[in-house]
């Protein structure tokens, strides 16, 4: 019985793994990498206009091969952004990059108030430096998908819901202070 029991929780198991393996190879990059970086980096651009982020350009690095033993399953590819912008137009940056279901993640967000010297003081100008780190996955068993960015996911909270949380904070000031008891 116990035996029966454990076969059926591997089959169980080895059912969810390739359900898993399935959705994961549906939102990865396709395989022949140099095309899918280039309709990646298109659609990153349009996404940069779309939300009123400028920049320069996009520089590409190859970030290597991603292993599971010693069998390559992938590779990761980096792209650097350093654009100019709003608060609202980086949350809407990032709302719209995350609904977006592939295999992709930001490695590193460095954000700096923009200040001008006006009279002598040093004063915010409501624009910030930011530098992004994007690194993308490409799975060698992926299907050829370019249109991986149509692939949408439905949000639980709207844009305004995001925009009314994190607008009306100062990022760089103080934090704030613990509650007292009077």
């Amino acid at each position: 019985m116990v035996e029966l029991a454990n076969q059926k929780d591997r089959r169980i198991s080895g059912l969810e793994a390739e359900q898993r393996r399935s959705y994961y190879n549906s939102v990865s990059l396709s395989p022949q990498i140099e095309d899918a970086s280039n309709e990646y980096v298109d659609w990153l651009k349009g996404l940069l206009d779309e939300t009123n982020l400028s920049f320069a350009k996009i520089p590409l690095k190859d970030a290597g091969h991603f292993k599971i033993g010693r069998q390559v399953i992938g590779r990761k590819t980096r792209y650097s952004i350093s654009t100019k912008g709003k608060l609202e137009d980086l949350t809407n940056f990032l709302t719209r990059f995350y609904q977006v279901d592939a295999l992709h993640k930001i490695q590193a967000l460095n954000i700096k108030p923009g200040t001008e010297k006006s009279g002598g003081k040093v004063i915010r100008t409501g624009e910030l430096t930011i530098n992004l780190t994007i690194e993308v996955a490409s799975l060698n068993t992926a299907n050829d998908n370019p249109d991986f960015a149509q692939n949408v996911r439905k949000l639980i909270r709207s844009e305004e819901e995001y925009k009314k949380n994190i607008l009306f904070r100062d990022i760089f000031g103080p934090p704030n202070n613990t509650p007292s008891i009077s």
